[in-house]
């Protein structure tokens, strides 16, 4: 008689028990046969579970519970479980500089604050190997509190980095400072272009001679600094003769003399402030 075939494109065929004593059931659905039917059908079994009827392997049809228990080299890759369920993983520190494609690490994979000063290249003498350069800099970045004491020497000061010096020359008529006629008070004063400081100031006496800020009379360097559109102004602090900021309440600065005694009009005050 003809065998049975399985009927699903592999024409695996079983015997009949008269054909074949102790061949055993012809049914595909039981695989606990002793003859050799049984045979034939776990083999059936195991091939359409792996293999497709054109005899390619099907897709995904081996998983983790099935991979061996091995690593691909021992250094690198290693399985997640000696028995059960396993899966292929990357060993800890298993990822070595080969391994990293030129460009791949990105902005957004460095952890914010974590590239610090042992990370930034440098040189004790070979400049080229230095990794911070001028354009790494912000502008105005570079304050007076960042450089050492005696650090910029005459040959590091150009035009462009030093601060502005000018000189106020007030007319001086036996009373008080004047520009063009008008007298100086506490409320009128010469407008600051920019933000700066009074750094000193001296008379020119109608005969000639030169006076200097004597002291006398100093607030403190706090009171000396004044922003863009303050007024400098001259008038009597203590008693003395001295240049205060427009506005600042009450009016201070630093006295010119010891008094105004002997100061004779058609004198030249003359009062230096250094703009930032």
């Amino acid at each position: 008689m003809p065998r049975v075939g399985s009927g699903d494109g592999f024409d695996i065929a079983l015997w009949e028990q008269g054909d074949n004593p102790g061949a055993g059931s012809q049914d595909f659905t039981v695989f606990t046969d002793t003859g050799l039917n049984g045979n034939w059908k776990r083999l059936w079994r195991a091939i359409k579970s792996l293999v497709n009827p054109d005899g390619t392997v099907q897709d995904d049809k081996i998983d983790g519970r099935n991979l061996k228990n091995t690593s691909a080299d021992g250094a690198t890759i290693e399985m997640t479980a000696a028995s059960g369920v396993k899966q292929y993983r990357i060993k800890d520190d298993g990822v070595t500089t080969p391994k990293i494609l030129d460009g791949s690490v990105t902005l957004p994979k460095l952890a914010p604050d974590s590239v610090d000063a042992t990370k930034l290249k440098d040189d004790t003498s070979i400049d080229a190997n230095r990794a911070v350069t001028t354009d790494h800099i912000r502008d105005g970045a570079i304050t007076l509190a960042k450089h050492a004491a005696a650090s910029v020497d005459a040959s590091k000061i150009t035009h462009d980095n030093v601060r502005t010096k000018a000189l106020l020359a007030l007319d001086y008529n036996g009373t008080s400072g004047r520009v063009a006629g008008t007298a100086l008070t506490t409320t009128v004063g010469i407008a600051m272009p920019r933000a700066g400081c009074i750094t000193g100031f001296s008379i020119c006496m109608a005969d000639g001679t030169v006076r200097t800020n004597t002291a006398a009379y100093d607030s403190g360097s706090a009171t000396k600094h004044f922003a863009a559109g303050n007024k400098i102004s001259i008038g009597d602090i203590s008693g003395l003769i001295g240049a205060y900021i427009i506005p600042n309440t009450p009016p201070s600065g630093f006295a010119i003399s010891v008094s105004d005694s002997g100061i004779a009009s058609g004198s030249v005050i003359l009062i230096e402030v250094e703009y930032d």
